[in-house]
């Protein structure tokens, strides 16, 4: 990514960036219940985001998926709590 997208990224207030397989690796545990295309991580990630964030918290591009600093905390928290009730 160059200097100049990851200023725009940045500014629009997306500071939190996964490749598809990071995001798809990180939150698999909330994923593993639910009906996404099991093609691509890319994806798997876009539909997750559609079914769970709304449409100002995420964008995606051609290598990484972008979410705002707020959402990804919720959903670490989300992560936490599924994972801690599957043991």
């Amino acid at each position: 990514m160059n200097s100049s997208c990851n200023y725009r990224i940045r500014k629009a207030g997306f500071a939190i960036r996964y490749t598809f397989n990071e995001f798809v690796n990180r939150y698999h545990v909330i994923m593993k219940d639910l009906k996404l295309p099991r093609d691509s991580p890319q994806e798997m990630a876009e539909a997750f985001a559609k079914a769970f964030l709304n449409d100002v918290e995420w964008t995606i591009g051609h290598r990484m998926i972008f979410l705002k600093v707020n959402r990804s905390f919720s959903m670490a928290n989300l992560h936490v709590v599924m994972a801690g009730s599957r043991l």
